[in-house]
């Protein structure tokens, strides 16, 4: 079974604190990617300064710099490329077991669950932004160019997915099993819901750092995020396996990067729609109540039974 995964191997403490240590500094190499061309262009042009990258911060637009606004979403990405790279041939050599053992306790990837709650995500999802559309038609502007859509499009489907999976493994996966495996002298359906809420929290926590938090307030977003890691962990637990969690974390960061961005966002692309001012409240809401349809929708296409009772059978 997917929790019983975190039995094989090696699961030293100090593994996982190792393996997290170097995700860690392949995101930091993988960043300096997007640092020197800025820098770059700061000295090469002088009316761009040390307050253009403080914007640039807050608001992470690459064309401050002259750069096109899909390699600015390329370098974005590069980080998780890099740290992706690293824990996927790390993993095997730190803890003996097969990476594949992170996904499913069979080790083998069921894409039709991943595309099952790529696309479930993506329709309940542009509902509500079809909904927010209808009560603010005036804050949506069209931005369609083909020249720039089809590169963003295949950045989207091709690499974009590699950083949402970076963070669906190690939140979702690793950390909760690893938890899962530590001798605390708790049952495992109790350490299961401990894991739930640490790796929740700690999601919410490390996308403090992003600029929308600063934008539209601490606390709509980290409901948000917090909500999101909550949501993602208890499909995952349900499901024993993580394909929908995965399906669902790529749909979000799709939309968001291809149909309907906004200011102030840590994802800055040239998508369809454009927002000028995030309703942050309806957006936080509204994810909770798609939330839950999609939870509904999930446990009765496969047959979930009672949450505690799944969790003393994993």
């Amino acid at each position: 079974m997917f929790f019983k995964n975190s039995q094989k191997g090696s699961n030293h403490w100090y593994l996982y604190v190792a393996m997290l240590i170097a995700i860690f500094f392949a995101t930091q190499l993988g960043s300096l990617a997007s640092l020197i061309p800025m820098y770059s262009a700061v000295n090469n042009n002088p009316s761009l300064g040390e307050a253009d990258i403080d914007n640039f911060f807050r608001n992470p637009d690459f064309s401050i710099f002259g750069i096109d606004p899909n390699m600015g979403f390329l370098l974005l990405l590069l980080p998780f490329v890099f740290g992706f790279i690293v824990f996927y041939y790390a993993f095997p050599l730190l803890h003996k077991r097969k990476f594949s053992s992170l996904i499913s306790g069979t080790e083998k990837v069921d894409w039709s669950r991943i595309l099952f709650g790529f696309l479930i995500w993506m329709f309940l999802s542009s509902l509500m932004e079809f909904s927010y559309y209808l009560q603010n038609p005036d804050i949506f502007s069209f931005q369609f160019n083909l020249s720039k859509f089809l590169p963003l499009l295949l950045l989207s489907l091709l690499i974009l997915p590699i950083q949402t999976s970076l963070e669906e493994f190690v939140f979702r996966s690793y950390l909760l099993q690893g938890i899962v495996n530590m001798d605390l002298g708790m049952s495992r359906s109790t350490k299961i819901i401990l894991g739930w809420l640490i790796t929740s929290l700690l999601f919410g926590m490390i996308h403090m750092a992003n600029p929308e938090v600063q934008s539209y307030g601490i606390v709509p977003m980290m409901l948000y995020y917090i909500g999101a890691g909550f949501f993602l962990a208890l499909i995952t637990i349900w499901d024993n396996r993580l394909e929908l969690a995965l399906g669902v974390h790529a749909a979000t960061n799709f939309i968001s990067a291809v149909f309907v961005g906004y200011e102030g966002a840590a994802i800055q692309t040239e998508s369809l729609f454009k927002i000028s001012e995030l309703n942050v409240w309806f957006a936080a809401i509204g994810f909770y109540v798609i939330a839950f349809i999609f939870t509904i929708i999930c446990k009765r296409k496969y047959g979930w039974t009672k949450f505690i009772k799944t969790q003393m059978y994993t």
